[in-house]
């Protein structure tokens, strides 16, 4: 189980393409196949790829834009690209330092980093490693948010993601093949800290199907028993935007957990502009599974997202190179939509709209 890279500090990919060969390249088959696969046949997996092909910029020559600017906010919260990283578990299978280096990488790169719930190391030590980046943490609605939300606000953080789309671990049929058993500490950077349940017991709870049932009534309340805004993850319907908005979430992200938990289920490309038009700018939208590269940001800001987040990609860049790596891939994201919003003429964040993307003939 243990990573072959030395994480070199001056790290050079040209292209993350390159990062995700040399991250395959350092890992264990099983934990690679743990890394890049989704739920069941893995048609969602393939389709939020497949979503991105669907769509063409549109270029504007002469447009006279020299120096793009990609810098935005989320929350109040200020980004020097509308990227983050996503709160993904397991992170020291891939790494040592996991979302420590995570976070560094986001704080160097002027972005952000949702730390997980599921980690390897807690949320006090991440933020602890780079408060400027650990900005958003994650819980899920179990029986554990109100004491886990606690924490999280008073480890300093700005806001809750809830993983709503996660009430028992999806059918992960590459993993069940492989019979990945890595140690438990892996995910239990946040167990049973300051009165807070097991998550390791929680997560067991979740895929036996044991977990007590929440819904949207229910995370509403316990929501507003906090002092922080909440964003909720894993949104893939008009109607479940709506249902959110109206629990008080602060902010959207469509997401399908990264294709690992319905299959088959709408790609979140395909499904952004539907919930984009059902929340109506009331709250950020940010768009989560799938992107691989700086014209998949600039598609998605055009369909209709505020920003996105990056798990598989950060992750690969951890393999590859620790915190050098996942910087790297945040740069060449950075870099890529800078020179797109060049040739397509837009300026800053807010020009890139549907007016400059058009579907595929």
């Amino acid at each position: 189980m243990t990573v072959k890279a030395t994480h070199p500090r001056d790290a050079r990919f040209v292209t993350v393409e390159e990062i995700r060969a040399t991250a395959i390249g350092n890992l264990p088959r099983d934990v690679a196949d743990y890394l890049e696969a989704g739920a069941g046949a893995e048609r969602t997996l393939r389709a939020n790829r497949e979503a991105f092909g669907r769509w063409v910029i549109r270029p504007r020559p002469m447009s006279g834009v020299s120096a793009p600017r990609t810098s935005t906010t989320l929350l109040g919260i200020p980004l020097s690209v509308p990227v983050l990283t996503a709160p993904f578990g397991g992170d020291g299978l891939f790494a040592a330092e996991g979302h420590l280096a995570v976070a560094r990488a986001n704080a160097s790169c002027g972005t952000v980093s949702v730390v997980p719930e599921v980690g390897t190391f807690s949320y006090e030590q991440v933020r602890a490693a780079a408060p400027a980046a650990a900005r958003i943490a994650q819980v899920h609605p179990f029986d554990s948010f109100d004491p886990v939300a606690r924490r999280i606000r008073d480890a300093g953080y700005d806001a809750l993601c809830v993983t709503v789309d996660c009430p028992v671990i999806g059918y992960r049929a590459r993993s069940r093949m492989n019979r990945l058993r890595p140690d438990r500490s892996i995910w239990a950077g946040n167990a049973e800290a300051d009165g807070t349940p097991s998550v390791t017991q929680m997560f067991r709870d979740g895929i036996t199907e044991q977990a007590p049932p929440w819904t949207w009534d229910k995370l509403a309340a316990a929501a507003a028993r906090q002092d922080l805004p909440w964003i909720a993850k894993g949104i893939l319907t008009g109607e479940a935007a709506r249902a959110a908005l109206d629990a008080g979430a602060a902010a959207i992200v469509v997401s399908n957990h990264g294709g690992r938990q319905v299959d088959p289920a709408p790609a979140s490309l395909d499904a952004l502009p539907e919930v984009a038009a059902a929340v109506g700018g009331r709250v950020p939208v940010l768009l989560d599974s799938g992107v691989r590269t700086g014209a998949d940001v600039f598609l998605a800001l055009a369909l209709g997202a505020d920003a996105v987040l990056i798990g598989r990609l950060a992750a690969y860049g951890l393999a590859a190179a620790g915190e050098a790596g996942v910087r790297r891939t945040i740069e060449l994201l950075a870099e890529e939509l800078r020179t797109l919003m060049i040739l397509a003429g837009t300026p800053d964040i807010a020009a890139i709209s549907p007016a400059v993307i058009s579907r595929r003939g």
